[in-house]
Order: structure tokens, then C-alpha cells, then sequence
């Protein structure tokens, strides 16, 4: 677009020029004398380099990355009632907000609520909107605690976090 209208206003500058000095209808670069040649010679360089370097593309905004925005299968918040979980306790995290573009990191830490030891921690990195853990090695009548946290890849400061309390018997 911004080349068309460049164009066309040169065109119209040079008409310009024509319909003005060309009385006996000579050639354009003949009409005029050479001063005024040299002059015209100028004013079309100048009106070519500015239009080249005037019209330039705009580059879109970057994209924005929506907070992260988690729901969590037991629901985070929630303190569980002491159960058997020989086999583990599971937790599903599920990304409810856009997917950020490079993915997350999904981490879950097992610990004594009281003590902090850890006894289960794993990571995933995907771009899976639900991941699955299964807490393993939880220690029988131990207080604990699973805290889960959601990182962006690309944008470390846009990160969720949550915690579920149980205890195994």
C-alpha cells in the first residue's frame, strides 16, 4: 500500500513539473535549464530514499501469556483424612488457562508437614493441559503435605501453587 501512494505522488510531482515548465514541450530533462535539472535530480533521490525507508512494516506485539490458572483432583486447600494409600495418593493437575506456547513445568513435592524430609518429588515438563502423579513412599501416621507447583516455561514469573495435606495409616 505504502509504495502505491509513494509512487503515485511522484508521478504527480513530476506532471507538476511538466505542466509548469515545459512551454515548448521538450523532453522533461530538456524543458528546464540545468540548475533546475540538478535541483528536480535532488528532490526525486530525496523523495525515493524517504519513501524506501518511510514505509515501514509494523511487527505485531508480542503475544501476551495468560496467568496460569490450575484446578487440582484432590482439590488444593483440601486436608484429607487420614486413609491406606499403600499404592500412593494421586493428584491430578489440570491447566485450565491457554497453554503457554513453550509449555509448563509441573511439580510435585511430598514432605513431613512437621520435620519437612522429603520422601516424594517429581517434575514433568509437557504441554499437556492434565498431568498425573501418583505420590509413592508415603510414611504411615507422618503429617504430610504435597505442594504442587505450575511454571511457565518461557515466563518463569508466571507460576501457580497449591498444597494438599493427608497422612497414610
Amino acid at each position: 500500500m505504502c509504495g502505491i501512494n509513494f509512487f503515485d505522488g511522484v508521478l504527480h510531482l513530476i506532471s507538476f513539473f511538466c505542466r509548469v515548465y515545459n512551454t515548448h514541450h521538450l523532453p522533461i530533462f530538456v524543458m528546464v535549464p540545468a540548475k533546475l535539472n540538478s535541483l528536480m535530480a535532488w528532490m526525486m533521490v530525496s523523495i525515493v530514499a524517504f519513501g524506501m525507508f518511510g514505509c515501514k512494516k509494523s511487527t505485531p506485539a508480542p503475544a501476551v501469556e495468560e496467568t496460569l490458572v490450575v484446578i487440582t483432583t484432590p482439590a488444593t486447600g483440601t486436608t484429607l483424612m487420614p486413609q491406606p494409600l499403600g499404592n500412593g495418593l494421586p493428584i491430578e493437575v489440570k491447566v485450565t488457562s491457554a497453554m503457554p506456547s513453550d509449555g509448563v513445568i509441573v511439580k510435585v513435592v511430598g514432605q513431613n508437614e512437621i520435620t519437612n524430609a522429603t520422601f516424594y518429588t517429581q517434575s514433568i515438563t509437557n504441554k499437556l493441559s492434565t498431568n498425573n502423579f501418583v505420590v509413592t513412599g508415603i510414611p504411615i501416621g507422618w503429617a504430610c503435605i504435597a505442594t504442587i507447583t505450575v511454571t511457565s516455561v518461557k515466563k518463569a514469573s508466571n507460576t501457580w501453587s497449591g498444597t494438599v495435606r493427608f497422612s497414610g495409616k
